[in-house]
C-alpha cells in the first residue's frame, strides 16, 4: 500500500469509528455496494475524486479538510465552528477563555 492509500484509507476510518458508524452502512449512505468502504479500507482500493467527494459529503467537511493531516476531527471542528458563528461577542470571549486555560496557551 503506498503513502496515499494508506493515508486516505485511515483517514476514512478515522472519520467513520469517530461518528461511529460501520464500513457497510457508510458504503450504503453514500450509494455504493455494501463492501465499498471495507476493500478502501483494507487498501484494496482508492475512491475515485466522486466517491471521495461522497464520504466527504456525507461528514459534511471539505476535500480540503479531508487531506489537511492537522485536522484531526475535521467534522467536528466544522460544526464547532457553526455554533460559534451564532455567539454573541461576549460569548465568544468566554469560549475563548475557557479554550485557553484547557490547552494552556496565549
Amino acid at each position: 500500500m503506498d503513502n496515499l492509500q494508506e493515508f486516505v484509507s485511515n483517514r476514512i476510518k478515522t472519520l467513520r469509528t469517530n461518528e461511529k458508524i460501520s464500513a457497510r452502512e457508510l458504503s450504503l449512505a453514500i450509494g455504493q455496494g455494501h463492501g465499498y468502504i471495507n476493500q478502501i479500507e483494507k487498501g484494496n482500493h482508492l475512491p475515485s475524486l466522486d466517491g471521495l467527494s461522497y464520504i466527504c459529503d456525507y461528514f459534511h467537511i471539505s476535500l480540503a479538510d479531508f487531506f489537511n493531516e492537522d485536522i484531526e476531527y475535521p467534522g467536528f471542528i466544522d460544526k464547532m465552528i457553526l455554533y460559534c458563528r451564532k455567539l454573541d461577542t461576549e460569548s465568544i470571549n468566554y469560549l475563548m477563555l475557557f479554550l485557553r486555560s484547557i490547552l494552556k496557551n496565549d
